[in-house]
């Protein structure tokens, strides 16, 4: 094997990852689980922010949704969780989106230049 060619991948690990990257096993459930993981943790970080509003600022709560002093802190907390999972939703299709994009490209440039085409 000469100094050039010593880092170029074999045929069977070309044809391994090309079948790894076109296999689509479990995808669904990856992409079920990205959204719901990325929406439980923007929900939890949501309503540690609005509980920290609350303690921080009480009066902004009570002077723009007209709540009582108890309520302050119960009110934050409902509207860092909504806005939370609201965020996580969105950031989680987006990111699923941008991966099924990327897988789909990969895909077709690992088809287009390792497999032959079909006659």
């Amino acid at each position: 094997m000469t100094k050039e060619n010593a880092n170029q991948p074999v045929e069977s690990e070309i044809a391994a990852e090309v079948a790894r990257v076109l296999s689509n096993d479990r995808m669904a459930i990856r992409a079920f689980y990205m959204i719901v993981s990325t929406t439980a943790v923007f929900g939890l970080l949501g309503g540690i922010a609005g509980w920290i509003l609350a303690i921080f600022t009480p009066a902004y709560f009570r002077d723009v949704y007209d709540t009582l002093e108890s309520d302050v802190w119960q009110l934050g907390v409902g509207l860092g969780v909504t806005w939370g999972l609201i965020g996580g939703l969105i950031a989680g299709c987006s990111v699923l989106l941008a991966t099924a994009w990327y897988r789909s490209r990969i895909k077709k440039t690992l088809t287009d230049r390792y497999l032959p085409p079909e006659k």
